[in-house]
């Protein structure tokens, strides 16, 4: 395994600001096993020696070491990444190297740390530097659903208890030293490093990087899948009541809930049946939630087609998309067309200055991009607007998107813009047609 990877110490000034600039990141999370255990002086060694190399190469992470297994996530820039990925494939010292995935990230989430060690709390290793505690459950966790790398990750699962406990201040970035003494050195690092950026980012008034997953969804994920056709109502009613904002319920709630019953599917905890009633339950919450709103409306607001890609089953990324256009003085036609020609129908008989083209919510759907590509060059030859503006959304593009409308992604399948969330589709229709005004 590559000495780099194991780096402890933390950065001396990276600052949140410096997270929220670099929104083209990729991470990766995999698990292997060593081939001989180590000792708690061999883990130090490891750790001192790493230092240098991994400042060098500019990752971020954390590694977990457990009875001999390994599990860790790596991040930074992807041309740096993945040299790094290839010495830890060739090195000798692990085995049974299990790539659990790899994704764009829209800012670092470990980045005061080169590499931070945690081993389980009940281990009797002293106060080594660079070595802290995990909680025994987190690894155990890991152990049972390797899959779950991601989720501690991204949404601080396994810390969820002791992460509400800190919501209420982190809400109000009452973060001060004194009112984080006696926390967990591991949890007060994941606050300051994980949970302060995000919040961050919430306030930025560019928008520029996704809004923080709440801490309730992964309770809403579970309820999802209960036999109770009410379940995850009220948790859902109670966010709205707290923030009586649909993009951030959307951002914050609906949509990583979404994500998080394709993950329970990807791992053969669910049905794919079990996903679709989730995803529906979800969608009739939204509409109930949402109706105490009533837009004034907007003159002269783009003419908006919002319909699901051809073929796809899962409709709440369009359902979404269509009530936030509306909730801002829009009045955007969904409809749900089963065909590439029915679609061509629509653009075709009928003048639209931007089409809303969207894929699930739950599935990556990466195979489907090549589809995509060509129903979108077929809605432009045949659309009665020539400059046709076309907006893509679904999970492909919001895990592989970290700025509003990131044109890499954007053409690779000939969108003009790809969408993080729903709230993100009026802002993209303007810029996209600010853009061609400008040009003309």
């Amino acid at each position: 395994m590559s000495t780099a990877v194991f780096e402890a110490q933390p950065l001396k000034n990276p600052g949140a600001t410096s997270q929220l600039q670099q929104p083209r990141l990729a991470t990766l999370a995999y698990r292997s096993r060593a081939t001989t255990s180590l000792s708690e002086g061999q883990l130090h060694d490891l750790l001192v020696t790493s230092r240098a190399n991994n400042r060098r190469s500019g990752l971020t992470g954390l590694l977990i070491y457990d009875k001999g297994q390994f599990f860790q996530w790596i991040e930074g820039e992807p041309d740096r990444l993945d040299p790094m990925w290839e010495a830890i494939q060739r090195d000798q010292r692990h085995t049974n190297i299990e790539l659990i995935g790899r994704q764009c990230v829209p800012l670092r989430f470990f980045g005061d740390w080169d590499m931070r060690l945690s081993v389980r709390s009940s281990d009797h290793f002293g106060k080594s530097e660079g070595i802290s505690h995990a909680p025994a459950d987190l690894i155990d966790s890991l152990f049972r659903r390797p899959q779950g790398l991601y989720g501690v990750q991204a949404d601080l699962s396994p810390l969820a208890a002791d992460m509400r406990a800190q919501h209420a201040l982190a809400s109000e970035q009452n973060l001060s030293p004194s009112a984080m003494r006696g926390v967990d050195p591991t949890l007060r690092d994941v606050i300051q490093t994980i949970v302060v950026p995000q919040l961050i980012a919430r306030h930025n008034p560019r928008r520029e990087v996704l809004l923080p997953v709440d801490l309730r969804v992964g309770e809403l994920v579970r309820q999802l899948t209960r036999a109770d056709p009410q379940a995850g109502r009220s948790l859902i009613e109670q966010f709205y009541l707290e923030t009586h904002s649909l993009r951030k319920l959307c951002a914050c709630l609906i949509e990583p809930a979404a994500r998080g019953l394709g993950d329970l599917w990807r791992d053969d905890e669910c049905e794919e049946i079990d996903v679709t009633i989730g995803l529906s339950r979800l969608q009739s919450a939204v509409r109930g939630t949402s109706t105490d709103i009533v837009p004034a409306h907007v003159t002269n607001a783009p003419a908006v087609l919002v319909v699901p890609q051809p073929g796809e089953i899962h409709v709440l990324g369009a359902m979404l998309d269509a009530q936030s256009l509306y909730q801002q003085g829009w009045q955007p036609q969904a409809e749900f067309p089963t065909s590439d020609n029915a679609l061509e129908s629509m653009v075709s008989s009928t003048w639209f200055d931007a089409l809303d083209l969207t894929l699930s919510t739950a599935f990556r759907r990466e195979h489907w991009l090549p589809r995509v590509a060509q129903t979108i060059a077929r809605v432009r030859a045949a659309s009665r607007n020539p400059a046709l503006i076309i907006v893509a959304g679904g999970r492909v593009f919001s895990e592989t998107s970290g700025v509003i409308g990131d044109a890499d992604h954007a053409s690779s399948v000939s969108a003009d813009a790809t969408s993080s969330t729903a709230g993100d589709v009026a802002p993209l229709i303007l810029q996209s047609l600010h853009k061609l005004r400008t040009r003309v």
